[in-house]
């Protein structure tokens, strides 16, 4: 049976995952990732986790289906409940919204160890994302723009450690990693924020601060471009 491939965002997700990891796929779904790790021998073993039935019920016949149950490990749980400290090198969630991977690393907040990478492609709220990451002592070492579907993305390749652009307004919209890219998908993905927050710009009074540092913002992703 061939093995099928994966899309734009796992595969960016997957090229962040050296051979040899131990990971765990937090949300897992049909658990693709996991099984794709696997047969190509990226990784000996993967922890698959979701928190909903039908998505368990999925990947168990996913893992079945695929010969792969000595290989990957499929267990129900929110977050890292499940997940034991220690237990694995990279941790892998992709497909939810930035709010949603925010409450999922507060609850565990032991995962700023630095022996972890954190993989994370946040569906919504990248932004909101950032500045939790920012201030909750982890690092985006590597962030790339994906073009999936016809709309654009991020995948972020986030450690413990505090992040020497944390300080910076502009890096919660574009991290220092993304704006050292300037291929077609970075580009679009700037363009998303700099309209963004152009929109942001028209509803606030010309004469206030907030005016004036949304502008200098837009000025400096402008000079980018």
């Amino acid at each position: 049976m061939r093995l099928f491939t994966l899309g734009a965002r796992l595969e960016t997700a997957a090229s962040f995952i050296p051979p040899g990891s131990v990971v765990v796929d937090i949300g897992t779904d049909h658990a693709r990732l996991p099984i794709w790790l696997v047969k190509t021998g990226r990784c000996t073993h993967v922890t698959a986790s979701d928190i909903a039935d039908i998505p368990i019920r999925r990947a168990r016949e996913n893992v079945a289906r695929w010969e792969v149950s000595r290989m990957v490990r499929v267990i129900q749980c929110a977050g890292f409940d499940g997940i034991a400290p220690g237990s694995f090198t990279h941790a892998v969630i992709c497909g939810m919204g930035g709010d949603t991977i925010s409450r999922i690393l507060a609850a565990a907040p032991w995962t700023r160890d630095e022996r972890y990478t954190l993989i994370l492609q946040p569906e919504t709220a990248a932004r909101r994302l950032r500045e939790f990451l920012y201030g909750h002592g982890y690092t985006i070492h590597d962030e790339v723009a994906v073009l999936d579907g016809g709309r654009v993305y991020s995948v972020m390749a986030v450690r413990g450690g505090p992040d020497p652009n944390r300080a910076d307004p502009l890096h919660t919209r574009l991290s220092a990693p993304l704006l050292s890219r300037h291929d077609e998908a970075a580009r679009r993905y700037a363009a998303r924020v700099e309209a963004s927050l152009a929109r942001e710009i028209r509803g606030l009074a010309p004469d206030g601060e907030a005016y004036q540092a949304a502008s200098a913002l837009l000025a400096r992703i402008k000079e980018w471009e």
